[in-house]
């Protein structure tokens, strides 16, 4: 006596290749970990004065150069506030591209409207799905960023944060 048996696997392939098929767009996890970095460039940026620099992420942000020096050797910052030689008061700080005045307390990048446009609308996943390019509005961010980086991964934390993302939407895609 002979006894076959017969499997019928169409619904498991299926399955399979719908877990395949979205396992392969990793878009959502690579945008998530791009909002991630908006918020640690963010931070950096609101926790650093133009007078004093800053330190985040690893890295230290100068403060801003002085404005000049007069012959006398006294140094005017770019937020002003020295006693002028000629009249009363205190030298006002440089303007801005905006046309506004640099004070002592003012963060990086205030001058633009909002230093949140210097990235966050400009995360772009690239063709392969594989890449997370983070672009910038402000016409000197190539200067800024030379001087005072802040598009850049910081391996330890932002790696094991990213693992993260993508072990959540992994386990997430499984249980669907």
């Amino acid at each position: 006596m002979d006894v076959s048996f017969t499997v019928d696997d169409s619904g498991a392939q299926a399955e399979i290749q719908g877990l395949e098929n979205s396992l392969s767009d990793v878009r959502r996890p690579l945008g998530y970990f791009g909002r991630y970095m908006v918020n640690q460039i963010m931070r950096q940026i609101k926790q650093s004065t133009v007078s004093s620099g800053g330190q985040s992420r690893g890295t230290s942000w100068t403060p801003y150069k002085p404005y000049y020096t007069r012959r006398d050797g006294t140094v005017v910052p770019a937020w002003g506030g020295i006693a002028k030689i000629h009249g009363q008061g205190d030298v006002k700080g440089r303007k801005r591209h905006n046309q506004t005045r640099i004070s002592a307390n003012d963060r990086f990048f205030a001058g633009v409207k909002s230093p949140g446009s210097l990235v966050r609308r400009r995360i772009t996943v690239g063709p392969n799905d594989a890449t997370l390019t983070f672009r910038t509005t402000a016409a000197l961010s190539t200067a800024q960023n030379a001087m005072r980086p802040f598009l850049f991964f910081q391996s330890g934390k932002d790696l094991g944060v990213m693992q993260r993302i993508f072990q959540r939407w992994f386990d997430r895609q499984l249980n669907r």
